[in-house]
């Protein structure tokens, strides 16, 4: 049965049989994605130490940082024309496979110059792999398990989250960085081999609308209208998360607390918890008060987090950071997809994608001036001002709207 096929069967209500979700090609997907993002964040607590070890100084360090997002930022829009274009397919492969020849280049590096074009390579190789398999899962889901398929595939980026830091440092300190770089381009190598077990889904034909006869320009190609408001709300929501990712280690020493791995532990637990049901919930009562719901426990957590001066509140802090995040991110992603117009889910996914890279870089500048100017508290505190923000949008955009009456309709 193909891909295709697979959608149309709706649930039966005499038989009570579902569309099935745990299909080879949804397996073989969920697998490579793990092994890929596993590739990518086992360097990401090693690669600036590496830096370091060649002659770089700390500038140099966060340039090569920031270029890596600001190259996967610039290539998800115009990875998300060609996926809507030329297929799944041909750049699913070109994604990885630039993948795993950019992570080969790692070792050759002789100079900071080498170092930064290397990254922006692979951040560009990053951006058309990642935007390539969130679109090719949205296919292979089926349209009634939406929600709960996202959730299960987004647990393939939660445990790497949980595992892949620890496990690069652990090759580091027993082996070097040569076999650290050895292993994170084998692990993008299996995920490349994985793909080729997978049946995509053929692209539907291409029907033109009139607003796409009325905004012929490349800007409506390369941006998904539809895509812009979940953008909008997943930049808000990642802007305050990523102060919780990314500062957690600096707040954890304001207050003399011992260390922050526990609490990234915790917080992968509580997301591979939740996220298979928050994906049900998604496909009973839909976007609006799952979302709703899973941003105040945010604003809890981080508010929790904020006050912390022990390591018991600081994880329980960090479980009630992953259960809202777990209750977010895939209703907002499962949205965005719902929304897309017939044959532009590549672009809609791009411009989702788009507004995590921009809420992660805006966030890591923004939220280290509040905390510069402040404390580390003081920030998280200030903010769920983000999400108090992303609250009064949404609500105003999911607003129940009235009926326009219709032409000649004289009842009152």
């Amino acid at each position: 049965m193909t891909s295709i096929q697979q959608r149309v069967i709706d649930v039966n209500p005499l038989t009570l049989v579902r569309e099935p979700l745990w299909t080879r090609n949804f397996i073989l997907l969920s697998i490579s994605n793990f092994l890929m993002f596993v590739s990518l964040q086992m360097l990401l607590p090693t690669f600036p130490v590496y830096v370091e070890t060649i002659g770089a100084d700390s500038f140099q360090v966060g340039l090569a940082v920031s270029l890596f997002s600001a190259a996967a930022l610039i290539a998800r829009p115009f990875t998300g024309i060609l996926l809507d274009t030329i297929g799944r397919r041909i750049i699913v492969y070109t994604g990885l496979g630039l993948l795993v020849l950019f992570s080969v280049q790692y070792f050759w590096i002789t100079s900071v110059l080498v170092i930064l074009v290397i990254r922006v390579l692979h951040g560009i190789a990053w951006g058309i792999s990642t935007t390539g398999m969130s679109t090719t899962v949205a296919d292979i889901v089926p349209k009634s398990r939406r929600g709960e398929g996202l959730g299960y595939f987004g647990l393939s980026v939660t445990i790497s989250l949980a595992i892949a830091p620890y496990f690069g440092l652990w090759v580091v300190e027993r082996f070097g960085f040569t076999w650290m770089f050895i292993v994170s381009c084998a692990m993008a190598t299996a995920s490349l081999l994985l793909i080729y077990g997978i049946r995509f889904t053929q692209l539907p034909p291409v029907q033109t609308t009139a607003r796409q006869t009325e905004q012929p320009n490349l800007l409506s190609r390369i941006f998904e209208r539809s895509a812009l408001m979940p953008a909008l709300l997943v930049f808000l929501f990642t802007s305050a998360y990523s102060a919780v990712e990314v500062y957690i280690a600096m707040f954890t020493e304001e207050r003399e607390l011992p260390t922050a791995g526990p609490f990234f532990i915790v917080l992968a637990i509580a997301m591979f918890v939740v996220r298979p049901f928050s994906g049900k919930l998604y496909d009973r009562v839909g976007v609006k008060r799952l979302v709703l719901v899973g941003i105040l426990i945010t604003i809890g957590g981080i508010l929790l987090l904020s006050v912390s001066r022990s390591m018991p509140v600081l994880l329980t802090a960090g479980a009630i950071c992953g259960a809202g995040l777990s209750a977010v991110m895939p209703s907002l992603q499962a949205w965005n997809v719902d929304r897309a117009p017939q044959g532009r889910l590549g672009a809609a996914s791009g411009t989702y994608m788009s507004g995590i890279d921009l809420g992660f870089s805006f966030g890591s500048m923004i939220n280290a001036v509040i905390a510069g100017l402040t404390t580390y508290a003081t920030m998280y505190r200030l903010i769920t001002l983000y999400l108090v923000l992303f609250i009064v949008i949404f609500v105003l955009y999911t607003r129940p709207r009235p009926q326009k009456k219709q032409q000649g309709n004289l009842s009152v």
